[in-house]
């Protein structure tokens, strides 16, 4: 009895197996129905096809991004990368599946069978527009650009990053300016003051830790900042600016021994002894003007000073129509780090310098200028290049900002702002974004009673070379009491672009023009002090989503609302950076010097100011 009933239940056992086999279809119906019991076949016929049932369809599911901190981890502020071509390949080698990464870097592979295996790789557009992208760490979120997994697997994610944008502790590096003649002061306190400073991209308080490493007399006064992270060298050009000598030529005696296209290498970055050499002096090579500034065997008399000396000459040294105009503007490395790039501002050209990783200093003849795009604004001869950013992927391609100066007809309604994407490919100049700025900014100052919104304007003004036609304000009657200008010229000095945001970084041009607590330009028999009052400011235009941007309106960018709304000053009455600070009683609104810096993976824009 024991055994019939474990005979009937291995029967059972042994029909639902069968019937259980061919229902996944791993047993042919024909094949299990010849060594059935007829009432078993029966069942069969009526359950299932006389053919196999097919394994089910599924996806394989995942996301592309930028993986800045190259760890294989997909941080929150690291974006999804769109454009990436995902193909799954069979056993065979066949193409099962492909699909591009869409917008937010996701991307689905339909169409493929459940539990079988496939290899994934990841392609880069072979366009070019992503050839400074590498496969990051295989980490959490990053399998590398060729993987092998099942259909229907989720999170299957790649990640790819930009050598050049590698940052972990980044330090940020800015220029400190220095008076009169630097180069032949080199064993005085002015020369040998340290006139590059190194500060913590992360630092906080009221008093962060920043280390001044470059004497002044090693390179003169600089804006451009430029950044090779492959070999650790760091570049800054030479700006002109009052009162600021500028660094030394491999020719001493020629024109002071200064050069108003002086590029500088300076090394090592993290010392507090470190110089700058000369790297190469662009001024012979493409015409950046000549050095307006006085020469060492100038000597000069001013009222403010008793004797006869070099320096009396430099504090009254007129060079109002040479800023912006002579010496060079910005300077960045494309996006794989092999080409510089710099403005030429006398001639209104960018200027491509090859390189190569480690920099060598190129021939004369394999620097490429490239005339700036004019055309856009209201009188081409009031177009002024300056600012440069890399774009972000492409090598080919780099974006240049052009301020559309009004100087011509001082007409306020024909200030402008521009930014070009430059392609080096066919030297083309595409408009990707344009906005006025004239707009409302209420005042540079506010530390004595007098400076008012209408004595102490910091509304943009049409540039001017004519201190007469500045906008002066007298703090007394008093004839001893300083001479304060307050007449804002816009410079559009730097573009950083933020999780696809764009940003201007907008220097004051008369600050630069007149100095600080300096002597009237042009007049050695003026006994007053003359101070202008620096008004910059930075801007941000949000991704509109159909590949444009829109400017700030009431400081709210992108559906955000900034720092600064209804405060009167910006574009729409507000603005998204609130650049003001309090101290002793006074405030001092827009104190942005035009310079900007924003290191992929964080989530902050760092920018110059005083």
């Amino acid at each position: 009895m024991l055994r019939n009933q474990w005979v009937s239940y291995a029967r059972v056992s042994f029909h639902a197996l069968t019937i259980a086999a061919l229902l996944v279809g791993l047993i042919p119906p024909p094949l299990m129905q010849a060594v059935l019991p007829s009432a078993a076949a029966e069942l069969v016929d009526a359950l299932l096809p006389t053919t196999p049932v097919a394994l089910a369809a599924d996806a394989i599911n995942g996301a592309v991004f930028r993986d800045y901190n190259a760890d294989g981890a997909h941080d929150a502020n690291e974006p999804g990368l769109a454009g990436v071509t995902v193909t799954a390949y069979d056993a065979s080698g066949a193409v099962a599946a492909t699909a591009p990464s869409g917008a937010d870097g996701s991307y689905t592979l339909p169409g493929l069978t459940t539990g079988v295996e496939y290899r994934l790789e990841f392609t880069l557009p072979v366009d070019g527009s992503m050839d400074a992208l590498s496969p990051s760490a295989v980490g959490a979120n990053n399998g590398s650009s060729v993987q092998f997994a099942d259909g229907g697997a989720t999170g299957v994610d790649a990640g790819f990053y930009n050598p050049t944008e590698y940052a972990v502790a980044p330090l940020l590096f800015t220029s400190v300016m220095n008076g009169f003649d630097v180069i032949n002061l080199a064993g005085q306190s002015f020369g040998d003051a340290k006139s590059s400073a190194a500060i913590a991209y992360n630092a906080s308080g009221t008093g962060p830790t920043q280390t001044y490493i470059v004497p002044a007399s090693e390179k003169g006064a600089t804006y451009g900042v430029a950044w090779q992270p492959s070999s650790q060298m760091l570049f800054v050009s030479s700006y002109l600016k009052t009162m600021a000598g500028l660094g030394p030529t491999d020719t001493p005696g020629a024109a002071g021994g200064v050069t108003t296209g002086g590029i500088y290498l300076i090394t090592p970055v993290d010392a507090t002894n470190a110089t700058a050499t000369l790297f190469i002096d662009l001024q012979p090579i493409i015409d950046t003007g000549a050095n307006p500034h006085p020469l060492p065997t100038d000597t000069c008399t001013s009222a403010l000073f008793a004797g006869t000396t070099n320096g009396r000459c430099w504090i009254h040294e007129d060079i109002l129509a040479e800023v912006g105009t002579v010496g060079l503007g910005d300077l960045d490395f494309n996006a794989d780090g092999t080409v510089l790039y710099t403005v030429n501002l006398h001639t209104r050209e960018v200027v491509a310098i090859p390189v190569g990783i480690p920099a060598v200093a190129p021939a004369a003849g394999d620097i490429v200028s490239y005339a700036a795009p004019t055309a856009d604004c209201a009188n081409p001869a009031d177009a002024q290049p300056f600012a440069l950013a890399a774009h972000a992927d492409d090598p080919d391609k780099m974006y240049v900002g052009v301020t559309c100066t009004a100087y011509s007809s001082q007409d306020p309604a024909e200030l402008w702002a521009w930014v070009y994407e430059f392609d080096s490919g066919n030297g083309s100049f595409t408009p990707i974004f344009n906005s006025t700025l004239n707009y409302a900014r209420p005042r540079s100052v506010g530390l004595w009673g007098n400076c008012t919104n209408a004595n102490c304007p910091a509304t943009w003004r049409p540039w001017q070379d004519d201190l007469s036609l500045m906008h002066i304000v007298a703090q007394s009657s008093t004839s001893t009491d300083p001479m304060i200008i307050a007449h804002p010229q816009p410079m559009v000095t730097d573009i950083v672009f933020d999780q696809g945001d764009l940003i201007l970084g907008i220097r004051d041009r008369v600050a630069d023009q007149v100095g600080d607590r300096a002597g009237k330009p042009g007049d050695n028999t003026n006994a007053r002090i003359w101070t202008a009052y620096s008004g910059g400011d930075m801007v941000r235009a949000c991704a509109d989503g159909a590949g444009g941007w829109t400017m700030e309106a009431n400081a709210v960018c992108g559906g955000v609302t900034g720092a600064g709304p209804g405060t009167n000053e910006g574009p729409g009455g507000g603005e998204y950076y609130r650049d003001t600070f309090s101290l002793n009683g006074g405030t001092h609104p827009e104190l942005n010097l035009g310079g900007l810096a924003q290191v992929p993976g964080f989530t902050t824009v760092a920018a110059t100011t005083y």
